[in-house]
């Protein structure tokens, strides 16, 4: 299945995994928990900053589900 950059999200807890999803062109989505503090990956400016799971799994739901690609 191929998936576009606008329906993937890539989430870490480094500055180059927001680097690296900044080189493919997709969203990025740092958690404040993890390898690096919270103040420096927001200097990065992901798409998204996660402080909670639930904040995490709210934004996750809103990308199209694997079936919601397949619609052809």
């Amino acid at each position: 299945m191929a998936v576009e950059p606008h329906e993937t999200l890539y989430i870490g807890d480094e500055v180059r995994d927001i680097e690296a999803a900044k080189s493919a062109g997709i969203a990025q989505g740092a958690v404040s928990w993890g390898y690096n503090s919270p103040s420096i990956l927001k200097t990065q400016q992901p798409t998204h900053f996660f402080q909670t799971v639930e904040e995490m799994t709210e934004i996750i739901r809103s990308y199209p589900t694997p079936n919601e690609l397949n619609t052809n």
